[in-house]
């Protein structure tokens, strides 16, 4: 792998996630997330494309987020969307609940009272 000093930049293609936040109890939206697919970038490794688009203004550039894969690279992709997204004092909400939760996967040894709930009903 060679990089360059430089990131690549890459286009976002067809978003495989989007979901609109909106501000307080406001329903009106304001902020739009797009994750794209994952994939090799050339001289470098794997990047996940992520656009935070805020308000209605001019397009939001698409940020490239690099893991040593795929997967690794959507993994940290949603970090920084959590990291970007829950800034204090914006109360960002979907469905009128705070941002945050769902970018939580919880601890591999407690997983989320969801996830162990179908687990046990799974086995």
């Amino acid at each position: 792998m060679t990089k360059s000093n430089r990131l690549p930049s890459i286009r976002l293609g067809v978003p495989i996630v989007e979901r609109t936040y909106s501000v307080g109890r406001s329903r009106r939206p304001s902020v739009t997330l797009q994750i794209g697919k994952p994939r090799p970038v050339p001289g470098w490794d794997w990047a996940c494309p992520v656009r935070i688009q805020e308000g209605t203004g001019k397009r939001a550039p698409v940020h490239p987020i690099f893991g040593v894969d795929a997967l690794q690279s959507l993994l940290l992709a949603l970090e920084y969307c959590r990291i970007r997204l829950t800034i204090p004092d914006r109360d960002l909400r979907y469905l009128g609940l705070p941002v945050g939760a769902e970018f939580s996967f919880g601890s591999s040894r407690h997983p989320p009272p969801s996830i162990a709930t179908e687990t046990v009903r799974d086995s």
